[in-house]
């Protein structure tokens, strides 16, 4: 890090000393934020190429338990209500009185999406009725 704060104050040396004031006083403030930056970041440089460097990783047990959190509340809100509604619906379609026909429509449409992934794999037609003749 020490020999990257020298190179870094030589550049900011060769630039102060240019001849043109104009440019001098463009270029210097915004080198100092860039070394400032790269202090603070740990990036690297290579040649004129600016490199970020990785940050290391390390889970906290706080991000595992919130990642769980997404995930069980992802698959609850994609697979389990929705198999729930279906179940549910399949029941209570033809009995349903009007406030409750509402409500089945309005799970359906807060649902949707899981309703949509869980289509393919069900068949609810209607059974085949029985003629008396």
């Amino acid at each position: 890090m020490v020999a990257i704060m020298d190179a870094d104050a030589s550049v900011l040396q060769r630039v102060k000393s240019l001849p043109d004031a104009s440019f001098r006083g463009t270029a210097a403030p915004f080198l100092t934020r860039l070394i400032r930056m790269r202090a603070q970041h740990g990036w690297q440089a290579s040649g004129r190429i600016l490199a970020i460097a990785p940050p290391s990783v390390s889970f906290t047990s706080m991000d595992i338990t919130v990642a769980l959190l997404y995930l069980v509340l992802a698959g609850a809100f994609l697979v389990v209500i929705p198999a729930g509604l279906y179940f549910y619906l399949n029941t209570r379609w033809y009995v349903a009185s009007s406030f409750e026909r509402a409500f089945m429509y309005f799970l359906v449409f807060m649902f949707f999406p899981g309703l949509l992934l869980l289509a393919p794999f069900l068949n609810f037609r209607p059974k085949r009725r029985e003629l008396v003749g």
